[in-house]
This record gives structure tokens, C-alpha cells and sequence, in this order.
């Protein structure tokens, strides 16, 4: 299927890549705004082995995968930041000769011809300092962008150098359009159920009557399994109590909320185990809050 567009880019700063669970670390991927064009090429270094005048056997490795995005602009702190640079307090960037960029992951989503998504993960590189030209007007507009060079190679940590999935796959999380660029993806290394922890704790007594109860869960959760199904108040009665559910950016804190103040009383939140992680891995076991107010 033909790719049609590059949608966006993000990167995230590796902290961690030794081998060994737990050794591979990634910051949240920081949204690149502007990109217009993507290239990876890859360098193959190929053995072969001849034994009477025949070719008997060949194998390729990849050795690295050069990589180019033109981008519409980047801010300075953006620069500085991926480049390894320092943004002057005097206002706008220095360099240094023993600067050295940080190793990056790069994340891009991609429209197909069928109008279906795909998004990309490239898990190990360093961006590199572009080349500079600057052109003359010469009585017609000409736009001249940032033209970012990068060298990737596979993680130490399990070999990975590149994720691909996308909108038709049978497989496809249904919601990855709004979980993809909270965290990088890497299939296969999440199987821990996540954990949630509340305030209020279970048990207390004396809660405001209008500060409902929040989920704080170990890892970025599914939008899709959280609605008043999964998520809900109750009376120490069983009643339900209407109530507004919100999650925020980091899709790992959740609020339940009642629509009008509660009256004095006891009460029970409960979150199911049917709450599911990006990873569709669900929590182990249900979070059940009782608190009085």
C-alpha cells in the first residue's frame, strides 16, 4: 500500500539501554511540529561464501540506518536539546566541540493510500548537525528548511531497531491513535499487569463531599476500557451515584467525580479489572475504595 503523507514526529530521549529487564529507559516522546519529509536508508554488510566456484551461503547484517527528516522549523530549545547544544541565557543556541547529541528514539505517523494510519518506531539513533545553506530570494520564494541527518542501530538491550503497526492490521490496538506517542512502544516487554493506587485510601472517613476519588495507575492506560462500566461510585447501599470520569495527559491518573456533592454517608469506588494498559494488559485484580463523608 502506498504511503500518501508523514503526519507527525515526535522523539524521546533513551536514558537507560543495557541488557537486562528493566535496563531499557525511555523519556515521553516530545511532539516535533513541521515535519515534511522522512528518509531511512539502510547499510547492509553482506558475507557470502563460494566453495567450488558456487555460491553456498550468505548472510546480511545491518549495520546502521541512515536517516533524514526536513523539518518546516525547530525551536531553539528543541535544537539544543537533540543536538546536545546549550541555549544561551543571552538568547539563542551555542555549540561546543565536545557536545554529543543524546541517543533518541524517533516516532512517526504516516496516512496510506486507503486513508488508513501507520505509525513507525526507530529505536536507536543520534541526530547529527546539518548541513547550512542559505539561498537568495532571487525574485521568487523559496523555502529553506531544516534538513536533519541521523544515524540509527539496534537497542542493546533486545536487538529491536525498528516497530511498525498500523490502522488495518487484524491486531492493532484500537485505540493507538491516542496512546502511540505516550510512551514507546516495545512489543513483547510489557506483560506486568498495571497497579493503581487512590486517594483516597480505602477506608478513610472525613472526605469532601465534591473531591471524588483519583486512580493513580502504574503505566499509561487504554482510553477504551475506562467508561462508568469499568470505573464507578456507589452507596454502601449499592446505589449508583452519577458521576464524570477524566483522564489526564499521561493517560496513567484517573478521576472519578460525582455530578453533585455527596451527602453524608458511606460509599464505595470501585475500578474493575477490565481497565486495560496501552498494552492491553489488564489489572490483576479489582481497586475497591469505601470512604465516608
Amino acid at each position: 500500500m502506498a504511503l500518501v503523507n508523514i503526519d507527525k514526529l515526535y522523539l524521546a530521549i533513551i536514558d537507560k539501554d543495557e541488557v537486562g529487564y528493566g535496563n531499557l529507559i525511555f523519556q515521553t516522546p516530545e511532539y516535533i511540529p513541521g515535519i515534511q519529509q522522512f528518509g531511512a536508508k539502510l547499510k547492509v554488510d553482506t558475507g557470502i561464501l563460494y566453495e567450488e566456484g558456487k555460491l553456498t551461503e550468505q548472510n546480511s547484517v545491518i549495520t546502521s540506518i541512515d536517516v533524514t527528516i526536513d523539518l518546516g522549523h525547530l525551536s531553539n530549545t528543541q535544537y539544543a536539546k537533540y543536538l546536545g547544544h546549550t541555549v544561551a541565557t543571552e538568547g539563542g543556541i551555542y555549540a561546543s566541540v565536545d557536545d554529543a547529541a543524546p541517543y533518541v528514539a524517533l516516532l512517526y505517523e504516516y496516512t496510506k493510500s486507503n486513508n488508513k494510519k501507520g505509525w513507525k518506531i526507530y529505536y536507536k539513533g543520534q541526530l547529527t548537525e546539518p548541513d547550512e545553506s542559505v539561498k537568495q530570494q532571487e525574485g521568487k520564494i523559496n523555502y529553506q528548511n531544516h534538513s536533519v541527518t541521523a544515524t540509527f542501530q539496534q537497542l542493546n538491550n533486545n536487538g529491536m531497531w525498528k516497530y511498525t503497526v498500523e490502522e488495518d492490521d487484524p491486531n492493532c490496538p484500537a485505540d493507538i491513535a491516542n496512546t502511540f506517542f505516550t510512551s514507546v512502544i516495545v512489543p513483547g516487554s510489557d506483560t506486568t499487569a498495571p497497579t493503581a493506587t487512590t486517594v483516597p485510601l480505602d477506608g478513610v472517613t472525613g472526605v469532601v463531599a465534591n473531591s471524588g476519588v483519583i486512580f493513580t495507575f502504574s503505566k499509561p492506560m487504554s482510553l477504551l476500557s475506562i467508561d462508568d462500566s469499568t470505573i464507578f461510585l456507589i452507596k454502601a447501599d449499592g446505589t449508583p451515584v452519577t458521576s464524570t470520569l477524566s483522564m489526564d495527559d499521561t493517560k496513567k491518573i484517573v478521576t472519578l467525580k460525582p455530578t453533585t456533592d455527596l451527602l453524608t454517608g458511606s460509599y464505595v469506588a470501585i475500578c474493575t479489572k477490565n481497565v486495560k494498559s496501552v498494552s492491553n494488559i489488564a489489572l490483576a485484580t479489582n481497586v475497591v475504595v469505601n470512604f465516608t463523608v
